[in-house]
């Protein structure tokens, strides 16, 4: 899993800006560019700017993340302004099976009521036809668990002391049984 984000790029993180005689003042102009406070972007001008920025990516730990930046940068470099974006090339492909309006008000967005961890299996990516043609054993469905009747239920309130009445019970009963056996 990768995470890429701008890192300490805007003004989220700096706080609202001041006005422009706080950051023009002899003392902020003799430090070094590095140090000298700035202002610091909006959310929208960041990401409506068009000079590059740096970005810091985050990856877990079984991620090949110089491979991902290499590739990533290579996809950066391809892109132009006519490139469509991937949800432009891939939802008309796949908008029968996700079934979300995505910000289509007219469109309305039937949700999946059964829980998917019961019906996902290695079957659930064939065609009827690679179905048909499979000739290993079928996963065995799993029945969904019910909710049970709260209002059925019934507070059980129990005790040390009923918790040993009741062992001593049992443990009687076992021996009278174990009396009678042996009489018979």
């Amino acid at each position: 899993m990768y995470c890429l984000y701008d890192y300490k790029q805007t003004d989220l993180y700096h706080g609202i800006n001041r006005t422009d005689e706080y950051y023009q003042t002899v003392k902020n102009l003799k430090l070094p560019l590095h140090q000298r406070k700035r202002q610091w972007p909006t959310i929208e001008q960041f990401w409506t700017s068009t000079e590059p920025k740096p970005f810091k990516l985050s990856a877990d730990d079984q991620a090949d993340w110089r491979k991902f930046r290499k590739w990533l940068s290579l996809r950066l470099r391809e892109l132009t302004p006519q490139t469509k974006s991937f949800y432009e090339i891939n939802n008309p492909k796949y908008v029968d099976e996700v079934n979300m309006s995505h910000g289509i008000w007219d469109q309305k967005a039937v949700f999946c009521q059964d829980a998917i961890a019961f019906n996902y299996d290695f079957t659930f990516h064939m065609s009827e036809a690679e179905l048909k043609a499979y000739k290993g054993p079928m996963p065995e469905k799993f029945e969904v668990p019910k909710q049970f009747d709260l209002q059925k239920a019934t507070r059980l309130k129990l005790d040390k002391d009923a918790i040993k009445l009741a062992q001593m019970e049992q443990e009687a009963a076992a021996q009278e049984a174990a009396a009678l056996n042996k009489e018979m």
